[in-house]
């Protein structure tokens, strides 16, 4: 499956959209707001480094130790935003205690149609969060051909489908082959990577 990451602000903030969301933080002084993701390296960590690479927002970085933790200091306004994962903030924004204005990735969310992406309010990031069934090198091929077959099996299921959708946050079940699935690992690997050096992170 697979999903973006999602910009939330506390209710109050008065931004509804990226551009607002832009706006303001370059209102106030360089770096004197702060974000926070579930850790350094984390998807949240790197959507929101793309983020300020493309558009030059000056705003610091407090890695949490889980997603949790983020979204109870951005609802009691520790911090006024954050990039958290889908399936932990969902439940929080259908519930009217937090804001999402963004998605990371290139899909939207079922839940929150009216919620655009970075890609469609300007700011091109097609990167998303993904879950993936791996198997130890040198595997034999029709063992890996014969799972693939079946994890796509249930995939295909309405059922499966929106089980997963509602549990995860996912916005897309996308059915891939082994080489396929492969490719995409190396593609994120690239493309994660550039940001991950330009940004000089470090995992701690």
């Amino acid at each position: 499956g697979a999903g973006g990451n999602m910009l939330v602000v506390p209710n109050d903030l008065p931004v509804n959209d990226l551009k607002e969301f832009i706006a303001y933080v370059k209102s106030k002084p360089a770096n004197s707001l702060s974000y926070g993701s579930w850790g350094n390296g984390s998807g949240g960590h790197l959507s929101m480094e793309a983020l300020k690479q493309q558009t030059g927002l000056q705003i610091q970085h407090v890695p949490y130790k889980n997603p949790a933790a983020v979204n109870t200091d951005l609802i009691g306004g520790q911090i006024p935003v954050a990039f958290t994962s889908m399936g932990s903030a969902l439940p929080l924004v259908l519930g009217g205690k937090m804001k999402a204005i963004a998605i990371s990735g290139p899909y939207r969310v079922p839940q929150i149609p009216h919620v655009r992406t970075m890609t469609e309010q300007g700011v091109k990031f097609d990167l998303v969060a993904w879950y993936g069934m791996f198997a130890p090198a040198g595997t034999p091929k029709p063992i890996i051909d014969k799972v693939n077959k079946e994890v796509v099996r249930q995939l295909t299921e309405p059922e499966s489908r929106e089980r997963f959708v509602k549990a995860l946050g996912l916005s897309e079940m996308p059915i891939k082959t082994p080489e396929q699935f492969g490719q995409t690992v190396k593609d994120d690997i690239r493309e994660w990577g550039a940001i991950v050096k330009s940004a000089n992170i470090r995992i701690d």
